[in-house]
């Protein structure tokens, strides 16, 4: 496999694997495919596909296409200003993917893919 060129991503896959969680491993190996391959969900997407309080993570970008209807709390790898800013006015939560992390070490949580 290539190295990857990109050190945010480097540090994330790292910190994924160090967990030993097999959810966040899963994370990892999705980061670690290439950029085409990635995950790019619309906010649209999650609202059909969860429930309030859910928990998603998406190893890839989040996009602002589509509203949220429920609050629910969202960790992504990458998100363009737009979608982090409609979560924020519906009242959800978005974190960067390491921080979710740190959040939810073991907790339920949905891959978006």
């Amino acid at each position: 496999m290539r190295e990857k060129t990109n050190p945010q991503l480097e540090k994330a896959i790292t910190e994924l694997e160090k967990t030993k969680k097999p959810i966040w491993r899963a994370v990892a190996k999705k980061l670690k495919s290439p950029t085409r391959n990635r995950a790019a969900v619309n906010l649209s997407k999650i609202d059909r596909h969860t429930k309030e309080n859910d928990v998603v993570i998406i190893p890839g970008k989040l996009l602002s296409d589509g509203d949220l209807k429920h609050k629910v709390a969202i960790g992504a790898f990458n998100a363009s200003k737009k979608a982090i800013e409609k979560v924020m006015q519906q009242g959800s939560t978005y974190m960067p993917l390491l921080d979710m992390v740190e959040k939810t070490p073991k907790g339920r949580i949905m891959i978006m893919q």
